[in-house]
């Protein structure tokens, strides 16, 4: 995860602890998305965007 948009996340996590941060990327590899996860974010999802996958994302994360 770049260091700005490591900036960004935690300044969003200030301002709104509940918010739901799904980064999107174009590395696909696991340790990008084991780097998201602990970096904060709730989620991961690989550029091409899949709609489907994502509304299945973000379901996930707002029914808990």
């Amino acid at each position: 995860m770049h260091l700005i948009n490591l900036r960004n996340l935690l300044k969003i996590e200030i301002i709104n602890k509940d918010v739901i941060i799904i980064a999107q990327t174009a590395y696909a590899f696991d340790v990008d998305r084991e780097k998201a996860i602990e970096a904060g974010c709730n989620d991961y999802i690989t550029k091409p965007i899949d709609m489907n996958l994502l509304y299945k994302l973000i379901k996930k994360h707002v029914n808990k």
